[in-house]
């Protein structure tokens, strides 16, 4: 299995958090079961199978924690992931209230556009999805103007401190009560701004283990902000339903190419 990130545009940007692709090589008899890590917003998903003749778009809803997928060979997805603050504005409603489903005008009102299955089928790259979903972001994308620019600040504080940053903390550098953040954030991204720093928490511990393997557990939990080894083993059994080591067997399944820090 192989998995790797894009970033997107300036031009999209301030409402796309990142591109991804995963794929299925080689040989297997059975799918496998695969532990999808907490993402924290919706995620527009080209799946593709050419040996099941396989092509769909779906809305893949949020994840606030792993989720388990089966895998089949030769399955290859690729995702748009939606930053948490503009959730509200691109999917017209509540992102905690929508469900996984195909891509359709139901869930995507004015984001709609009929012809992108299309166009994703066609793809043979990344590079040609990451065009695809470039090209329909910009033509059916959120306005800078649509998003509350004090949450958008406020994902970009949580990403850069890898979750560490203070509720309240934020709030304040944000201009907002702790409560009105609260509130403000939920409606937007489906999730309270707890969650996302814990999310963002979660994966840039994933990421650590992904570039530095031979980093132990208890220096892993120091340099990313938990009180001690067991704070970690229990965010990660919170979070992903795993121990640490069991998780790292999941990861060392993948190889990883780029990765958004």
């Amino acid at each position: 299995m192989f998995y790797r990130e894009e970033s997107p545009s300036a031009e999209t940007a301030h409402f796309v958090l990142s591109y991804w692709e995963f794929t299925v090589n080689g040989k297997m008899s059975a799918p496998i079961m695969h532990e999808v890590f907490p993402e924290g917003c919706v995620t527009i998903l080209f799946l593709r199978n050419k040996l099941l003749s396989i092509s769909e778009v779906i809305v893949s809803a949020i994840n606030p924690k792993s989720i388990y997928v089966p895998v089949r060979m030769g399955d290859a997805m690729y995702g748009m992931r939606i930053l948490p603050e503009a959730g509200a504005a691109f999917f017209g409603s509540n992102p905690a209230k929508l469900i996984t489903e195909p891509f359709r005008e139901s869930n995507c009102g004015k984001r709609y556009s009929p012809k992108l299955p299309e166009q994703l089928k066609s793809c043979e790259s990344l590079a040609e999805v990451v065009a695809v979903y470039e090209n329909y972001a910009k033509n059916f994308g959120v306005r800078r103007e649509e998003i509350d620019g004090r949450l958008a600040k406020a994902t970009r504080i949580f990403i850069a401190a890898e979750g560490l940053a203070k509720i309240a903390e934020t709030a304040r550098e944000i201009g907002l009560s702790e409560r009105q953040f609260e509130r403000n954030y939920r409606k937007a991204s489906g999730l309270t701004p707890k969650q996302f720093a814990r999310i963002c928490r979660f994966r840039a511990t994933a990421v650590d283990l992904v570039k530095n393997s031979a980093q132990n557990w208890a220096n892993r939990a120091a340099e990313k902000g938990f009180s001690d080894q067991s704070h970690l083993n229990r965010e990660f059994s919170n979070l992903s339903g795993n121990s640490p080591l069991k998780f790292a067997e999941n990861v060392e399944r993948i190889t990883h190419g780029k990765l958004i820090e």
